[in-house]
């Protein structure tokens, strides 16, 4: 949102509608206007032609209905809706990382 001067349509996807929740209220304390968090699988979020006519991301999320929590409920977009997408993929342990604990009695020896 910074690089763009808070003036562009950034959307920021993940399934966990928790985790969208949570970094929606990073988004707005931090101003960052400009950015739409929606809780979809980015994996299956890609609209069929034949299901509806085309629109454009910001059509999509103009007319998308306000969940109970305050989240867009978007279905998923068409293909060729967006000009660049950056994707953090999960990593081989699927986002969890390892908890490590040493005691503190065997960090001595």
């Amino acid at each position: 949102a910074s690089l763009v001067g808070n003036r562009s349509l950034i959307i920021a996807c993940d399934k966990s509608r928790k985790k969208m929740l949570n970094t929606a209220a990073l988004f707005q304390s931090m101003g960052a206007t400009c950015i739409i968090p929606l809780a979809l699988d980015s994996t299956k979020c890609v609209i069929d032609e034949d299901e509806t006519k085309w629109r454009d991301v910001r059509s999509v999320v103009d007319c998308a209905a306000i969940g109970e929590d305050g989240l867009l409920d978007v279905k998923g977009f068409h293909v060729d809706s967006f000009d660049r997408i950056l994707l953090d993929p999960p990593c081989s342990a699927l986002g969890l990382r390892p908890k490590l604990y040493v005691e503190a009695r065997s960090a001595r020896h």
